[in-house]
């Protein structure tokens, strides 16, 4: 085995395999995907070795729990011997020793930081969400307390004036004003970016949407505060806090807290800034709101101090601990509470079977040991790692470029955003559409485990930055180790080698072709393109081979690779944008049109519509939540998404307009059907037309235009359709057509197209329907299916039949998309994105082509594209691909 091909018994790990079946499946799928399975057997300061014998360079530390280190020996003591001992681990409902110790050590540490603070009350959990659970609900408990003596306060001035003086007339505000205290839903505000756990309280306080899309309605009203806009921070807290009618009584705020991170870790290792911190202070003075800092993964010395609170200068209400709490040993967590604060029957109202367990509280009170034995040290081995990685960084950004666009971070806890916005530096198209998709960062952080032995980690909430948090002893020469293999890694990105990058991914050696293959960078966006009207266009995979024109990488790979890669990647990536480019009209109007692809092949939507699972919508719902973030005013649904989408009727309304671009397809299969007609002498009028897929949206359209005109029409619908379906298709058709209902045939028999001068394809399934033995001599077919229905083995045995594309389309002035992942000659689009683009230029902002389509809808978009200089495209043989 070389050191980037994974043999076939790795590949197919049994640990992986059993992972995936009886635990997290898609965990372990992700996992094996990314080439990072690995079973590790041991662990020793900052270095893992796996079952195959192999030594990594831990910079992941636990996310952040091994700040002393994988299994320090003193604690690795501390915990034996407190087992050797006998030490009882469940007696709940007694006084827990341990656990007082180190609540009284933790506030000798409190005490340290802030010499004039208040003792802290402490409540030991087993994880960090737990710890955050405590001080949501000890601040609502509070809350309650407090909103009681308002409403208590308010209804004794209310019934003294109504003793006094039944005609008081501010005894209507007062009594309005006691209702709002009574019936306000108290608010939680929370931070932009911000991750505080996976339990339904700490996910109400989490940012990202993505880890709560089981809640319609978050179990608790959460506001979040942007920290780079104070102005709005203010505005929020206006909105929220209210004056008493009359004076002499306090004004009523419903908010239980703040809750937020000094430094977002997960969020992609944001440092809140000072203002922000001077603004929280402000409100906790100005309206008594606590402060709840969740320190989890940032305390407990992670950045050179107690906690990254002390770098602001800022004592909290709440803290919050975890992580290396543990020593990365032990499963403990704390919420520490300042007196002034503490509501004594909470000790009640809260418990846990596994809280202040005795072991993990001996393990606590060792690491804390450990740790003032190191002081004043630590301070400083903190600046000293930080100093180096922010020099290494700075030298690879000023002799390869900036791939690393930005270090944050502080101590032993810093993160490397490579957010490849394309501008300043010539990067891999490839790499860029992996990153927006929210896997580039984790190609690097595989490539690193895989290629050098390094084990990094990617923040959650910010997939562009990887994460380093090593140990407070990690050495020199493992600092210089990473920085080395972050050069190499940065030199690939710049040099473009995707398949050198990720050659350790695939299955099929690529060999020598490594070296050589570099993948087509991003085009660089001027700024001036950011200002226009932006309309966007959903596409997917076609098929296998239209992988290939993805990137110069996967060109190289086979076609089963190519499945697998799409297939899996498939599976974790989100929509992205793999194109932009401004359009312009014949009379100067611009747009910005923006391609969105979604890594799913055809088949996958077929399946998804035949099974009726939905999973196709889910992912055209996601592209519009992307097209929503970006501001879009339009958006067109391309290939199946429209068909998965009953033609946008069941598509979540995320606000910009939608359309399906078929009735520009149906305008311009029509017109290519009659050019190629008259091409080859003959006139719709004299032409028997099988229609394909009738009963189909643009077919059924296409057949009511087609029906004005031709001789006669056969209708062919699929085996087993239903019955009153096919049936209402034909209603539809001869209801909004002028042909004769005599002329019109319906079968389920493909073999009767033999009759048929021309015929017409738009089907929903991915099959070759169309072979050379069921053909009339010199046939002419308009195929709109993608991919087509029409068998290969008809270009290679019928020379005779003219097949092409049904419905392309030029640009006005010229234009061509650039993009290499349509698989059309040069100047050729769809005619669905044409429309798209057509509707943008309009400056359209409604729906249009939705549902069922009319004729009506066909000629009027018609017209659109003649305004704006949108034309049928040429006649391009089914055959040609690019």
């Amino acid at each position: 085995m070389t050191m980037y091909q994974r043999t076939t018994s790795e590949l197919n790990s049994p640990a992986t395999t059993l992972y995936g079946e009886f635990a997290k499946p898609y965990l372990a799928k992700l996992l094996n995907l990314l080439s990072i399975d690995r079973v590790y057997t041991r662990a020793q300061g900052d270095y893992l070795t796996d079952a195959s014998g192999n030594d990594v360079l831990d910079l992941l530390g636990g996310y952040g729990s091994t700040l002393l280190g994988h299994n320090h020996p003193r604690l690795v003591k501390a915990l034996c011997d407190a087992y050797a001992a006998n030490v009882p681990t469940n007696v709940q409902g007694s006084v827990r020793e341990p656990a007082a110790r180190l609540a009284q050590k933790l506030n000798a540490l409190f005490a340290t930081a802030f010499p004039d603070g208040p003792r802290y009350l402490v409540h030991f959990s087993s994880t960090g969400t737990e710890a955050v659970e405590a001080a949501i609900k000890h601040a609502l408990v509070a809350y309650v307390d407090r909103r009681r003596n308002w409403s208590t306060e308010v209804a004794k001035v209310l019934t003294d004036r109504l003793d006094a003086d039944g005609d008081d007339p501010t005894v209507p505000a007062l009594t309005d004003w006691k209702e709002l205290i009574d019936e306000q839903q108290p608010v939680l505000l929370a931070v932009r970016r911000s991750y505080h756990g996976k339990t339904a309280g700490s996910l109400a306080a989490t940012w990202n949407p993505s880890f709560k899309t089981m809640f319609d309605r978050a179990p608790i009203r959460t506001e979040f505060l942007d920290p780079d806009d104070i102005d709005l921070c203010e505005e929020t807290i206006r909105r929220l806090v209210h004056d008493a009618p009359i004076d002499g009584l306090p004004r009523f705020c419903p908010i239980v807290g703040v809750i937020f991170e000094p430094m977002q870790c997960e969020g992609g290792m944001y440092l809140l800034p000072d203002r922000f911190i001077r603004f929280l202070e402000r409100v906790r003075r100005e309206h008594d709101v606590p402060l709840i800092a969740d320190e989890i993964q940032s305390g407990f010395f992670r950045t050179g101090r107690f906690l990254c609170c002390e770098h602001f200068a800022l004592q909290p209400d709440y803290v919050l601990l975890g992580k290396s709490l543990g020593g990365g040993l032990a499963k403990i967590s704390a919420t520490c509470i300042a007196s002034p604060r503490y509501m004594e029957e909470f000790s009640w109202l809260h418990s846990s079977t596994f809280a202040e367990d005795e072991p993990s509280c001996i393990v606590a009170l060792e690491a804390i040991d450990m740790i003032e034995s190191l002081s004043p040290s630590i301070a400083a081995r903190a600046e000293r790692f930080e100093s180096r990685m922010r020099a290494g960084v700075a030298a690879i950004q000023a002799t390869i470029g900036p791939f690393v666009a930005e270090i944050r971070g502080k101590g032993f806890l810093i993160g490397l955003d490579f957010d490849l916005a394309g501008e300043e530096v010539e990067i891999p198209l490839f790499l860029k559409t992996a990153t927006d998709a929210g896997l580039g960062s984790y190609l690097f952080m595989s490539y690193l485990l895989a290629r050098n032995g390094i084990r990094v980690g990617v923040t959650l909430s910010k997939p562009t930055v990887l994460r380093v948090e090593p140990s407070l002893n990690i050495a020199d020469t493992d600092v210089d180790r990473f920085l080395e293999a972050l050069r190499a890694l940065c030199e690939l990105i710049r040099d473009r080698k995707v398949l050198d990058l990720t050659r350790h991914l695939w299955r099929d050696s690529v060999g020598s072709a490594a070296e050589t293959v570099r993948s087509r960078p991003l085009a660089r966006r001027m700024v001036r393109e950011r200002q226009l009207r932006r309309i966007s266009f959903v596409t997917h995979v076609i098929d296998v081979a239209n992988v290939g024109n993805m990137d110069e990488a996967l060109a190289v790979l086979s076609e089963s690779e190519r499945r697998r890669f799409i297939d899996s990647f498939g599976d974790v990536a989100d929509p992205m944008i793999y194109h932009e480019q401004e359009i312009e009209s014949a009379q100067g109007e611009r747009v910005l049109l923006e391609m969105y692809g979604i890594m799913r092949m055809t088949e996958y939507f077929e399946q998804s519509l035949r099974q009726k699972n939905f999973k196709g919508l889910a992912e055209v719902n996601a592209a519009m939540t992307l097209a929503q973030r970006r501001s879009v005013t339009l958006t067109g649904l391309g290939q199946y998404t429209s068909i998965v989408s009953n033609n946008v009727l069941v598509v979540k309304d995320f606000g910009p307009a939608v359309t399906t671009g078929n009735s520009l397809t149906a305008g311009f299969a029509f017109q290519t059907l009659r050019t190629a007609l008259a091409n080859r002498g003959l006139d719709l009028r004299e032409c028997r037309v099988g229609v394909v897929g009738a009963a189909g949206n643009i077919c059924n359209v296409l057949a009511q235009i087609i029906g004005d005109s031709a001789a006669s029409l056969m209708l062919v619908h699929r085996t087993g359709s239903d019955a009153a379906r096919i049936e209402g298709a034909r209603e539809r058709i001869l209801r909004n057509s002028a042909i004769d209902p005599r002329r019109v045939d319906v079968t389920t028999d493909i073999t009767t197209l033999a009759s048929c001068d021309a015929i017409v394809l738009g089907t929903n399934t991915t099959d070759s329907l169309i072979t050379p033995g069921i053909l009339k001599p010199n046939a002419v077919i308009v195929d709109i299916s993608v991919p087509s229905n029409v068998d290969r083995a008809v270009f290679e045995q019928r020379p005779d039949v003219a097949a092409y594309h049904g419905a392309l389309a030029r640009l006005p002035n010229c234009q061509a998309i650039t993009s290499e992942s349509l698989p059309l000659p040069k100047g050729q689009v769809y005619a669905c994105l044409a429309e798209t683009i057509t509707l943008g230029l309009t400056g359209r902002t409604t729906h249009f082509s939705i549902g069922a389509l009319r004729k009506a809808q066909v000629l009027e978009v018609l017209d659109l594209a003649e305004n704006v200089g949108v034309q049928m495209g040429s006649l391009v043989p089914l055959k040609t691909r690019r």
